[in-house]
């Protein structure tokens, strides 16, 4: 097996490269190459997660998604991680030493390929595997934070404005048209917030009936990181909201709300922040040069958090990074 160097502006690392067989056809000849990192993880990006037995069925399931550009494989849990995103086009802060995991990625842009590399023949395993490829979450959207691009639009949109995905945000159209016509039998909907350090908020909705809009709902929620969000009541009361849509007129949207009054007392656990005037009735939901909006705010307690705090910085309100939605389908 031969060895090679992967070039950021911080030292080589440790490169294992190799030639992978063609997936795509029994019969086929072709070997696509890949290369990967040891010891090493890109966090921040990571879309789906599945089990894989080997770290080349992990590349494979990459290879085969048309959202990854990265993996993470933990070869002691064989959780493979897939990445929308590879080392390539994110800054140097999302890629971590990490003891147990083998970063890969398709690209061979920036792997240095002097040596020779080695030949795997055809591994009819690595073949087989988009037949038996275990059951995965499938990434309908990711939104990013602070693009101007508003992420309740972006999401509930019709059409699709492709040059929002220069920033990042993407969407599958063919799956969001789908669901929206009725064509799917959505099991479950998960939510996630991800901030640098990897995925900082889960929620989990049950999906079974569900349209890209009535999902996100107190009544379908199954898992949350909040504890007092189980037995919090919505009864139409001032304040109380969970919804995409949010409060009339303020643009607060994927919000999940228990208390208004005054601005320094409004009280939730998640918001997106997607107006970009100046004239909002709150300091914390206005776009700044430093913070521009869209913001994606969330509690980073086990409780519901002021969002007025965010400007005190005390670290209850937190700012992700991106959000993404993913739904498991029959």
């Amino acid at each position: 097996m031969g060895l090679s160097t992967i070039n950021r502006t911080g030292g080589p690392l440790l490169l294992v490269c190799a030639f992978l067989a063609g997936f795509a056809a029994w019969i086929g000849s072709a070997l696509t190459p890949w290369c990967s990192v040891v010891d090493t993880a890109l966090v921040g990006w990571n879309v789906s997660s599945i089990h894989t037995r080997t770290h080349k069925l992990c590349h494979v399931a990459c290879l085969e998604s048309a959202n990854c550009s990265s993996a993470n494989y933990w070869w002691q849990s064989k959780v493979c991680e897939l990445n929308i995103l590879s080392h390539l086009s994110v800054s140097e802060s999302h890629m971590v030493k990490a003891s147990g995991s083998i970063y890969t990625f398709t690209q061979m842009t920036g792997c240095n390929l002097a040596s020779v590399l080695s030949r795997h023949g055809n591994d009819h395993e690595a073949l087989r595997f988009g037949s038996t490829k275990d059951s995965e979450w499938r990434l309908v959207f990711k939104g990013v934070a602070g693009t101007g691009a508003k992420l309740y639009d972006m999401w509930t949109s019709e059409s699709w404005d492709p040059s929002v995905e220069i920033s990042g945000s993407c969407r599958d159209n063919d799956l969001h048209r789908a669901w929206r016509n009725g064509q799917l039998h959505v099991r479950q909907v998960k939510l996630s917030l991800h901030n640098s350090t990897g995925v900082a908020v889960k929620l989990v909705f049950n999906g079974t009936g569900s349209d890209i809009k009535n999902w996100f709902n107190k009544p379908h929620l199954i898992e949350s990181p909040w504890a007092d969000l189980t037995t919090a009541l919505f009864e139409g009361g001032y304040g109380q909201i969970f919804s995409l849509e949010g409060g009339t007129g303020l643009e607060r949207r994927f919000h999940i709300n228990i208390y208004y009054q005054i601005c320094e007392s409004d009280a939730g656990w998640l918001v997106v922040t997607d107006s970009q005037s100046q004239a909002g009735p709150c300091e914390w939901e206005k776009p700044s040069p430093a913070h521009p909006n869209p913001k994606i705010l969330y509690s980073t307690t086990s409780s519901t958090v002021k969002w007025h705090n965010l400007l005190s910085d005390d670290g209850t309100v937190g700012r992700a990074d991106s959000m993404t939605i993913h739904i498991d389908i029959e």
